[in-house]
């Protein structure tokens, strides 16, 4: 999941701006294809996007790593990923790159 967060320069209590997220899915071959979409007030959850996600999916869908910011991890979305086939990685909260040796390893294991 990857977010697109653009805020109102002048927020006030009622405008507090939009967030969208984009869930892209990469194949083995590197080829990648945007599966799905969300945008909402910016007061819903990175976590609470991840939930909606991972609600589409269930325990017959193919096996899968979702790899995610901090924000979409949690308890609840690790069981929630779990019951419908995938493996939920988060890294950093602060969007920094992942380690190109684990996203070797990650695909090595699919």
């Amino acid at each position: 999941m990857a977010v697109y967060n653009k805020r109102c320069q002048n927020q006030t209590k009622d405008n507090k701006g939009y967030d969208g997220n984009i869930v892209e899915t990469v194949g083995e071959n590197g080829d990648s294809l945007i599966t799905d979409t969300g945008y909402a007030k910016n007061s819903h959850s990175d976590s609470q996007f991840c939930k909606e996600c991972l609600s589409k999916k269930d325990s017959s869908s193919a096996p899968e790593t979702m790899i995610t910011n901090g924000a979409y991890g949690g308890e609840e979305n690790q069981e929630l990923a779990n019951s419908c086939n995938t493996k939920l990685v988060t890294t950093a909260l602060i969007g920094k790159d992942t380690n190109p040796i684990f996203l070797k390893q990650v695909y090595a294991v699919h």
